[in-house]
């Protein structure tokens, strides 16, 4: 069973201001400007307890992963603009 439900804007805000209790942030910006993500068990536990559904199977954490990036791109044209 899959789950293909978009998360709320605030869990993608809550995800992108996520750091974890090692001072790790979930993604990285690149000099590229690529968006890389790294989540480990400790840091997906944190999530789930923090997001309005856990991250239980992979679809989620990469539907998460697409609204984050496109939120990053929002923000950063919010910025220049």
């Amino acid at each position: 069973m899959t789950s293909l439900r978009a998360y709320t804007p605030q869990d993608v805000k809550i995800a992108v201001e996520f750091v974890s209790p090692y001072k790790n942030k979930i993604w990285e910006m690149k000099p590229d400007g690529r968006v890389r993500f790294s989540l480990n068990n400790g840091d997906r536990a944190e999530l789930d307890k923090l997001l309005s559904r856990p991250l239980t199977y992979k679809e989620d954490w990469d539907q998460l992963k697409k609204q984050i990036k496109r939120y990053l791109a929002e923000s950063s044209t919010k910025i220049v603009a």
